[in-house]
């Protein structure tokens, strides 16, 4: 079997497991890095968009049909536990609006998933059996199932129950409104001054300690008015942030954040 315009989407777990999902309810695994495909009927036929698999066997993918003027962006999640032989739809308990990009999946583990917008989220402790509504959509999600995520005040938010309540609330300086972790201990954020009139400048935040400690800089280098989209840190030094002005543009940053170039 082999991939073909259907297809709409492709994860790959391991450098050989892979999954590919397509537009007509069709599922396609590979143990081979993608030289070979093998069919996996989910036994629906709207459009499969995103997978996620915990191991070998357990996964879910999202999926959207038209329910007509009433729904016409129904959401659905199908689960596997049987390296999908047979998919189970689960009552996700989230639609989409018309305006709302589709919704992110985030799997930890086999027991515990975050379906998410840019707005909202809902999550699972138990396999998707039940849902249950998270306060903040997350922005950066920890093996442990740690998560941080951003209020609309630029405030950061640590839950350790994939964020359905808030464990400790982290009001810095700047408005934040990007942040990432490498591990549980190393994160970077990106903010705006909250002093500034105009909202002008950049602040990078770090913690080594899991975030129980920041440290600020205020960057140079970085184009004063542009807008954050995303900041990425490898390490407690080395750091990508990439801003929105005309044009979506990447800058690294080797000193923690104080002084950036732009990459070519």
């Amino acid at each position: 079997c082999l991939l073909n315009a259907n297809a709409t989407s492709m994860h790959f777990r391991t450098a050989t497991s892979g999954w590919a999902t397509d537009n007509l309810g069709l599922m396609l695994k590979t143990s081979d890095g993608g030289a070979s495909w093998q069919a996996r009927p989910t036994g629906t036929r709207f459009a499969l968009y995103e997978s996620r698999f915990a191991d070998e066997t357990s996964g879910w993918v999202l999926g959207l049909s038209d329910e007509g003027i009433t729904n016409p962006r129904k959401l659905h999640i199908l689960r596997t536990a049987d390296s999908g032989a047979t998919w189970v739809e689960q009552n996700l308990m989230l639609d989409l609006v018309p305006s709302e990009a589709p919704a992110s999946l985030t799997v930890i583990d086999a027991q515990r998933a975050i379906v998410h917008t840019a707005q909202r989220a809902t999550v699972t402790n138990n396999g998707g059996l039940t849902w249950a509504n998270a306060q903040y959509p997350p922005a950066s999600v920890m093996p442990s199932g740690r998560v941080w995520a951003i209020s609309s005040a630029g405030t950061l938010m640590m839950s350790d129950n994939l964020g359905v309540t808030i464990s400790r609330e982290v009001i810095l300086d700047g408005r934040v409104d990007s942040v990432q972790f490498v591990d549980e201990r190393i994160g970077a954020a990106h903010a705006r001054p909250r002093d500034s009139a105009t909202g002008a400048g950049h602040l990078i935040y770090r913690t080594t300690d899991g975030g129980a400690t920041w440290t600020s800089t205020r960057a140079q280098g970085l184009p004063e008015t542009a807008s954050a989209a995303s900041i990425v840190t490898s390490d407690a030094n080395v750091m990508w942030l990439t801003l929105s002005q005309t044009a979506q543009t990447t800058y690294r940053s080797t000193d923690a954040g104080s002084r950036w170039n732009q990459v070519p």
